[in-house]
């Protein structure tokens, strides 16, 4: 997706995914028009997002830092979360009249164990220390006081952001209207952007599309030895026979998905490893987070797996094992019998996992992201 008009950059829209069908823009975007840009030109770009993923608005700040040429911010309506993360790129930082900037702590889901948990919060706090700094670089501020008023909270109009040296000018030209986000999710939002956002139904999902499948595996973990069988009265799957290809078996059930035991730098490198695979991008970001995040069973190259093929391109989740019969040009699978879908549903994906045409055309291997081969080109134009 182009995000250059009339030779600016133009980041409006939520970052790194769109939530409810709005206009969006990712890392990728501004990789790819700064390429095309030439490294040495000086540019500008126009900000109007209500946040999104924070390692989404950290590469994008990143990106627009190393740029050879000088960069300009123009907030055209608001900068919130991320948004205000990546504004701070820019030598010069400019508010329209009438836009509003938003610096708060990171948040994100997390389930499970108390030592999942835990993993998932050190990894917040390390976040929220790193957007502090960024913030700090740009106004002077100490960055543990910072930190406190992020997790506060902090919303400023042009004036204000201009006064805390988070914007270096003010411009009196009208702003645009706020891009769509969820307003009413955050804490201190002002009353015109939730009235907004509520008029306009503008609400973040509040359950996550693999929520049920995280909860059949935190179900499954706990189960004894003498119930790692499935009940007799769950209807086996099978594909049906036909003339193309022969019946697919039932694979057998998984006698445990319990959470490995890892050290949390190794937890941090497959939550990495996840979230940076191209099948992690775009439509599929938030089932990817939340498969980093809250199914600690599943190790990246698997996480891969269910996001390549077991997603549909709307985000919905697929049965993993509709998704390997087609592959093989067998019959749709036949669905169990009711009451006990989530069961076998969760020894299929569980079984179908290990197949490795699963994960990409028996490539066992991730594929290189769209992200790294754009900074490839980058780094190898700048040498």
């Amino acid at each position: 997706m182009t995000i250059i008009k009339d030779g600016e950059l133009v980041l409006y829209g939520s970052v790194g995914a769109s939530f409810f069908g709005e206009r969006y823009f990712e890392d990728i975007d501004v990789l790819e028009a700064l390429e095309e840009l030439g490294d040495d030109a000086d540019i500008t770009v126009r900000v109007n997002s209500g946040g999104g993923y924070t390692d989404q608005g950290i590469a994008i700040y990143n990106a627009l830092k190393a740029h050879g040429g000088e960069v300009t911010v123009v907030v055209d309506g608001v900068a919130a979360s991320a948004a205000s993360l990546i504004s701070m790129a820019g030598d010069q930082i400019i508010m329209r009249r009438g836009a509003t900037m938003m610096l708060h702590d990171p948040s994100g889901f997390a389930s499970g164990m108390a030592d999942e948990i835990a993993i998932a919060v050190r990894a917040l706090d390390r976040i929220g220390a790193v957007m502090a700094s960024i913030y700090a670089e740009q106004s002077g501020d100490d960055p543990e006081d910072l930190r406190k008023e992020m997790k506060a909270e902090l919303w400023l109009t042009g004036e204000e952001a201009v006064k805390r040296r988070f914007a270096t000018a003010s411009e009196d030209v009208k702003a645009a209207k706020a891009a769509a986000f969820d307003y009413g999710a955050y804490a201190h939002s002002p009353k015109k952007l939730v009235a907004m956002a509520s008029k306009r139904n503008w609400k973040l999902p509040l359950e996550r599309p693999m929520a049920a499948f995280a909860a059949s595996l935190h179900r499954q973990s706990k189960e004894t030895e003498s119930m790692a069988n499935p009940p007799q009265n769950v209807a086996p799957v099978a594909a049906a026979p036909t003339s193309a290809a022969p019946a697919a078996a039932a694979p057998p059930p998984a006698a445990s998905v319990a959470a490995p035991q890892v050290s949390q730098d190794a937890a941090v490198a497959r939550v990495q490893e996840i979230l940076t695979h191209s099948a992690a991008q775009g439509a599929a970001r938030a089932q990817a987070e939340h498969l980093a995040f809250n199914c600690p069973q599943l190790d990246a190259q698997q996480a891969v797996a269910v996001l390549e093929a077991g997603l549909a391109p709307s985000g919905a989740p697929v049965d993993a094992a509709q998704a390997q019969a087609s592959q093989q040009g067998a019959a749709p699978v036949q669905q169990p019998a009711s009451g006990g879908y989530e069961a076998n549903r969760l020894n299929q994906m569980t079984a179908t996992l290990a197949q490795p045409q699963l994960a990409g055309a028996g490539d066992p291997s991730p594929k290189p992201t769209a992200l790294a081969d754009a900074v490839g080109r980058l780094n190898k134009k700048r040498r």
